[in-house]
């Protein structure tokens, strides 16, 4: 007697093919890309903002390395300027140079002139030495022309010209857009520089 109970039923499937995702299905994968692209872009344009902001603390520190070394070498005073660059309101401290002076009381510059990357500026009110140089003036800054600057000056031992304090020696470099300017940022570069032998310190959070 046949059995009344079929135990392999035929596919209604044809051969060959697979069965196809559900519009849900790719609404639910397209969500999870779209999720993993807004999170990931953020941490990457975090990760550069911070790498760029280190490249321009370590930009600014060769530059004030250097003035020592010159004024060390050959027992001169040299002044680390730093400069603002833009017009009306776009003005921002983004430039810094090293100026040698002679036998004659003449000023020239030891390098090129060093602009800050897009994005980083100098933070006048967090940075005193900016807020209170002990030198400032106005002079020509590379293709830039004439720039209002702020600085200080190394003597021929080393040490700073004895205007500059502990209490007027930090500088801070930030990115801009970064919060409310009159705070400082969850991430700042930090400088100072040590009056007794010109030493800088350097801090970053």
């Amino acid at each position: 007697m046949e059995s009344l109970i079929m135990r392999n039923p035929p596919s209604t499937i044809p051969r060959g093919t697979r069965a196809a995702f559900s519009l849900v299905e790719l609404l639910v994968v397209m969500v999870i890309i779209s999720l993993l692209l807004v999170f990931g872009t953020a941490g990457f344009s975090s990760i550069f903002r911070a790498s760029r902001l280190s490249s321009s603390g370590q930009l600014v520190q060769s530059e004030i390395m250097a003035a020592r070394q010159q004024a060390v070498t050959f027992s001169r005073e040299v002044e680390v300027r730093f400069f603002q660059t833009g017009s009306g309101t776009n003005r921002v401290w983004n430039g810094v140079q090293g100026f040698s002076v002679d036998g004659a009381g003449n000023w020239a510059a030891l390098r090129r002139a060093v602009l800050l990357p897009d994005g980083v500026v100098m933070d006048e009110v967090h940075s005193t030495l900016l807020a209170s140089a002990p030198v400032s003036g106005t002079t020509n800054f590379g293709s830039h022309g004439s720039q209002a600057y702020r600085g200080f000056r190394f003597r021929p031992g080393g040490n700073t010209q004895m205007a500059l304090t502990t209490n007027n020696n930090p500088l801070i470099l930030r990115g801009t857009g970064t919060g409310n300017p009159s705070s400082l940022p969850a991430n700042f570069f930090a400088f100072v520089v040590t009056p007794i032998n010109g030493k800088t310190l350097t801090f970053q959070p």
